[in-house]
């Protein structure tokens, strides 16, 4: 057609000040098809593929991809956005009619119109035609024409004007080739439903409109769409299709046939090509285009899930870089930046079909999957703290699927050695990942596969990592008989490590409990058997289970002298991750006695250590201790700062529990700085990863602290149902310092009603479960508590005698002192000389005990 000429409104009152680029197909010749669906996302690619077309150095382009994954339709859409650049047009060139590289000359000739004039070779006709025309050829689907791609070098040389565009599943392998890898669209992660940004979901978003006009999809077909696009890897033919399904199934039905087989994946369309009408179609053509070399291989690599190592290829598939490369170069597979090679899901689905059909096959590849990722545990179960554990959690996590794989093989088919070498470094990932669910889940299945076997060395120790996750979701008795019922099996087996470890953890589990006095022998034990072994870090690590258990006990001169043999211990090793640790500990015990700059002066060492080191862990852990500190002393920004930093390398490293722990302490120093808006929002999140991984003790602390948020902003009523609702979740767990804390809390909230019957009800109740497990500070501040209700009541002289005996005692914590302190200060404001000197002696002869049996004396009955 003639050129047309266009115009476009400018008007300042316009709401839209800038308009696209106008284009013309028309103004220069060509045969691009029309599109029947708008073109959508793909930038990076078509940025790429536009920069190549325009450069003078690239004269081929290959874009390579899987069938149905959009080479074709973003080939066009590059060409028409680029038209212009090439005077003599753009010619697109379907090449699946072909059945031999033989007709590619006529086939070009056929799209440009142009008719050979002799009877000299056609080949030679064509290139004397190209010589001086200035155009872009699309050759769509070159795959099955590879051996005959010769014939493109030729029109290169031939005609320097020309630039060529070749959709294909296979590598041309010629030089001056230019590869833009098509990968499926934009797809989220999860189950998002704010999807804005996302191809693949726009795609059938827009597909869904179009089949079912004016329909309205609800945030739940919206999580089903996501799971859509998810299971079809984001492959615009499997959305397409898909989508097509809307007629007559709901978005929910339509992800649960995919997830029953690709065969659902096709449609009746009838302008759709035979090769696009179901995914196995377009599979099935790639399958036929293998060698059985080739396809032995898809077969064997197909067992693992979410992508794999060169090295894993070879040991477990026998696949080399030579084969790896060719089945990349066919886009069966997909080679990553940091040389991981992935398969798309929904092929894998096709292959592993194959591979079902080949069942002696299947059980040699799915054995030897097995044994190498046990190695792989084993391995890197060996590391000790520092950078190379780090490292190893990052390895172990972007295996997990291959991992649970291997772990379901070994336990279907009771591989005892492949358990065993894969114990230690399971329980240590899930536990430092905070997966407490999936890490209970998975030691119950073999725990239950094994209990009343022979083998029961096995069965002890993988009842006592089972028992460890239950302690962490919160149900501390069951996790006590099954950590004592392991050590009944590990006695008579007469395995002392194992022993040590379970005895260490019993004494955690009885300290939680509040049986402190207990705990010491649980550790004593262990800590001689680890003497005998002349296992230093065992020593180190049970020394510093009972100097915190004496801290706890309120013997803080004794804690600090174990902490500091702990520390020459690690020092003796050449341990620098263990002194580092030590000199944190040393400051948890600095800050509790008050002294806090030399606290802080210990964290730093430590902070510093830890990062010569590199030792992320402990630059976390240090850096929240630290920011602990910097809070007492009043400097909020230094500490804010403390925590920043540490939330940051938490989640750098996916510790679950250290960035609960930053985000709480985060909320606290928004809290103190009247942003209450900032701490609530802190809070709940840590409230949703302890919802996440099961930390019942994180949740109700979780709950605490959002009811003291909401305490400070004057809601009352809702302080008390969080604290209610986290009281109910310390009784269930039966942790009875948490609960403790909690009913303190309750009977703040009862006191700022003005209801003193009920906070001195929780005041004792508090009280009591304090005395019971002799937690000393916990005693103090609760007696501090009582205090303020006899003020409120008007006994001021007894309150005087309280805060007297807290204030003069070793265990007030800093803050609490001062706040002992200004009550203390004020009630002389109102008391006579002779009874302010009558009550300080009555003060100096009474103990805390004491004072907290007069407390539950007088207030019985009441």
């Amino acid at each position: 057609g003639d050129p047309q000429r266009l115009i476009q409104l400018v008007h300042p009152d316009l709401a839209f000040k800038e308009f696209p680029a106008l284009h013309s197909l028309t103004s220069h010749p060509h045969n691009l098809p029309i599109q029947a669906t708008p073109f959508l996302g793909r930038e990076s690619e078509l940025g790429k593929i536009t920069e190549l077309l325009r450069s003078p150095s690239c004269r081929l382009v290959t874009l390579i991809g899987p069938g149905g994954i959009g080479k074709t339709r973003l080939a066009i859409q590059a060409a028409a956005e680029e038209i212009e650049r090439f005077a003599h047009g753009v010619y697109f060139i379907p090449l699946d009619p072909l059945s031999s590289a033989e007709f590619l000359v006529s086939a070009i000739a056929e799209a440009l119109k142009f008719s050979f004039y002799s009877k000299e070779d056609e080949k030679v006709q064509l290139l004397n035609y190209l010589r001086e025309k200035q155009l872009l050829l699309i050759l769509d689907n070159f795959e099955h024409l590879v051996a005959g791609a010769g014939m493109l070098s030729e029109v290169l040389n031939a005609a320097p004007d020309v630039k060529i565009m070749v959709t294909s599943r296979e590598l041309l392998n010629l030089r001056g080739e230019w590869i833009v890898q098509v990968g499926g669209m934009k797809v989220p992660e999860g189950e998002q439903i704010d999807v804005e940004g996302y191809s693949a979901v726009q795609l059938f978003l827009h597909n869904a409109q179009r089949i079912r006009t004016g329909a309205e999809l609800t945030d739940e077909d919206k999580r089903f769409v996501v799971r859509i696009c998810q299971l079809v890897g984001g492959l615009p033919l499997g959305i397409e299709i898909a989508s097509s399904w809307l007629r007559s199934l709901s978005c929910k039905e339509i992800a649960q046939e995919i997830e029953k087989g690709i065969d659902f994946l096709e449609t009746s369309m009838r302008d759709v090509p035979e090769r696009h009408r179901s995914l196995r179609a377009v599979f099935d053509c790639s399958w036929d285009l293998l060698t059985e070399t080739e396809r032995g291989a898809l077969r064997r690599l197909s067992v693992f899930l979410g992508g794999f190592s060169r090295e894993a290829a070879e040991h477990v598939a026998g696949a080399r870089l030579g084969l790896l490369t060719s089945l990349v170069d066919k886009s069966l597979l997909r080679r990553h930046a940091n040389g991981r090679y992935e398969m798309l899901d929904i092929l894998r689905q096709y292959i592993l079909e194959k591979l079902a059909g080949e069942e002696e096959e299947q059980g040699r590849v799915l054995d030897k999957h097995c044994e190498y990722f046990a190695d792989f545990l084993e391995q890197r179960g060996q590391q000790k703290a520092g950078p190379e554990y780090e490292a190893m959690m990052e390895d172990v996590a972007l295996e997990i699927e291959n991992v649970r794989i291997a772990w379901d093989r070994a336990i279907t088919e009771s591989k005892d050695d492949c358990i065993l070498r894969s114990i230690r470094c399971l329980f240590r990932f899930y536990r430092m990942r905070g997966w407490y669910h999936e890490g209970h889940e998975i030691f119950s299945k073999v725990v239950a596969q094994y209990r009343g076997k022979d083998n029961e060395a096995i069965f002890a120790q993988l009842l006592s990592r089972k028992a460890q996750f239950i302690l962490r979701l919160g149900d501390l008795h069951r996790a006590r008989e099954e950590f004592e019922e392991s050590l009944v099996i590990l006695r008579e087996l007469d395995l002392p490590s194992e022993i040590a470890f379970v005895l260490n953890y019993l004494g955690i589990v009885h300290r939680m409990l509040g049986d402190l006095e207990k705990v010491k022998p649980f550790h004593e034990e262990a800590l001689k058997i680890f003497r005998r072994m002349d296992d230093k870090s065992g020593i180190c690590r049970t020394l510093s289970n009972i100097s915190y258990i004496t801290s706890a006990l309120g013997n803080y001169a004794e804690a600090k002298r174990i902490e500091e043999e702990v520390l020459v211990l690690n020092k003796d090793l050449g341990d620098l991750y263990g002194i580092a640790g030590s000199l944190s500990d040393l400051g948890s015990i600095a800050h509790t006695i008050g002294d806090l700059k030399k606290s802080e002066e210990l964290y730093n060492e430590s902070l510093s250590l830890s990062k010569k080191l590199k030792h992320k862990y402990g630059m976390g852990r240090t850096l929240n201790n630290l920011g602990i500190v910097k809070s007492s002393l009043g400097d909020y920004e230094g500490a804010k700062q403390c925590y920043q930093e540490s939330h940051k390398i938490f989640s750098e490293i996916g510790d679950m529990s250290g960035k609960a722990a930053s985000l709480t302490n985060m909320g606290v120093i928004y809290r103190m700085q009247g942003k209450f808006e900032e701490a609530r929002k802190m809070h709940e999140e840590t409230l949703e990863i302890c919802k996440k991984t099961g930390y019942q003790v994180g949740y109700a602390t979780s709950l605490n602290h959002l009811a003291t948020t909401a305490k400070d902003q004057g809601d009352l009523q809702a302080a008390k149902k969080l604290h209610a609702e986290a009281l109910a979740i310390c009784e269930k767990i039966g942790n009875p310092w948490l609960i403790s804390v909690t009913l303190e809390n309750c009977g703040e909230v009862e006191l700022m009603l003005g209801d003193l019957v009920k906070a001195m009800a929780c005041y004792c109740r508090g009280l009591k479960i304090a005395m019971d497990i002799d937690a000393k500070p916990l005693i103090l501040a609760i007696i501090v508590a009582t205090a303020k209700v006899l003020i409120r009541r008007g006994e001021r002289e007894r309150a005087f005698v309280y805060l007297s005996v807290a204030y003069a005692h070793a265990h007030v914590d800093p803050e609490l002192k001062r706040e002992v302190g200004d009550l203390i200060a004020e009630i002389k404001t109102e008391l006579s000389r002779d009874k302010i000197t009558e009550a300080e002696k009555d003060a100096e002869a009474l103990s805390p005990v004491e004072v907290a049996e007069a407390v539950l004396g007088s207030e019985e009955g009441t």
